[in-house]
């Protein structure tokens, strides 16, 4: 029996939904963020408290960053080489970061509580994310000397040698873009104080600009 286009989108429509692939996933979220930033400008564009970098925090825009980043991609939990799945994850967390300081601070702290909250062990591939996102944020230098380098967490691989540590592992800043390429190497010690790490990375470094 021949079926009408219209029938064939209702038999397939749910497994169409139920194997949403995570790319539209993170669509939705980028849209949910583009309605939440129209509205936020449009009502709150006399508002008088900004952001330490001049934009607005807003309640209703961080949760939806967290979302966003829910789904991104896990980088603890990507095989070598995927190239394509680091590019999705980075291009979520530049989002993040276009967003202000304040909004990203809200997103890293929301992860720095479930951490807090979950039974046993840290969720590593949550916080695996964060910890690339405070350096996407910051103007985290390559190499810092090891006497003054400060360690948040115990993310194993980070590359050292000759006095000096790379702070920015896992990414490397080539030609002012950010490319994420160090792979996960495992954890060991204590919970990753992600919103210290924040706090640090703001007061020492600063914030990255648009051009990395």
């Amino acid at each position: 029996m021949l079926l009408l286009p219209e029938e064939e989108d209702e038999m397939h429509g749910d497994s169409l939904r139920i194997s949403m692939p995570r790319v539209l996933r993170i669509v939705e979220a980028f849209t949910a963020i583009a309605v939440t930033l129209f509205i936020t400008a449009s009502c709150l564009a006399r508002a008088e408290e900004t952001a330490k970098d001049g934009k607005l925090m807003d309640e209703a825009i961080w949760p939806a960053l967290v979302e966003m980043l829910d789904a991104a991609p896990d980088w603890t939990r990507m095989q070598r080489g995927a190239t394509e799945s680091k590019r999705e994850l980075l291009s979520v967390l530049e989002e993040i970061a276009r967003q202000g300081v304040d909004n990203a601070r809200a997103v890293v702290e929301e992860y720095a509580r479930r951490a807090s909250e979950a039974p046993g062990k840290m969720d590593v591939d949550e916080l695996g994310n964060v910890f690339i996102l405070n350096r996407v944020l910051f103007r985290v230098p390559a190499r810092v000397r090891a006497e003054k380098a400060r360690f948040f967490g115990g993310w194993a691989g980070v590359p050292h040698g000759g006095g000096y540590v790379d702070m920015l592992w896992p990414l490397v800043l080539e030609n002012g873009q950010l490319r994420l390429e160090g792979e996960f190497r495992g954890y060991y010690g204590d919970v990753y104080d992600a919103l210290g790490e924040f706090d640090y990375f703001l007061s020492e470094y600063g914030v990255r600009s648009p051009s990395g």
